[in-house]
């Protein structure tokens, strides 16, 4: 079976077992989330099977200063605009339904980016 070399892992307590456990030789796991709650402490003995790492990066870390931010930025929309980064959305709802977008994703059927228009209310 083929495992993975970067897991991004958003969702937390739900995911992260599953989240290690898909991880290759030397893979990494990066959990920046919390949607399902925290993750909880990790026995460091658990990645030595796979020489696996971990890491709960914070982004204000990242873009210390405006240089920064626009340099990481301009990387990452760079990625995109030459098709390297896709970006699945799924749906979009005017800002006055923001209720009805809440119980969508809650209901499980997105199957990507459920976004608000703010433009439209």
């Amino acid at each position: 079976s083929r495992q993975c070399q970067c897991v991004i892992d958003g969702i937390g307590a739900n995911t992260w077992e599953l989240s290690l456990a898909s991880l290759g030789l030397r893979g990494i796991c990066i959990f920046f989330g919390n949607a399902s709650g925290p993750v909880p402490p990790v026995n460091p003995l658990k990645l030595i099977g796979k020489s696996n790492f971990i890491c709960r990066p914070k982004l204000l870390d990242y873009t210390a200063s405006r240089e920064e931010l626009l340099w990481r930025s301009s990387e990452v929309f760079g990625w995109y605009d030459e098709g390297k980064l896709k970006c699945s959305i799924d749906r979009s709802f005017p800002l006055s339904e923001t209720p009805e977008g809440h119980e969508y994703l809650q209901s499980g059927a997105s199957t990507g980016k459920v976004l608000y228009d703010c433009a439209k209310f």
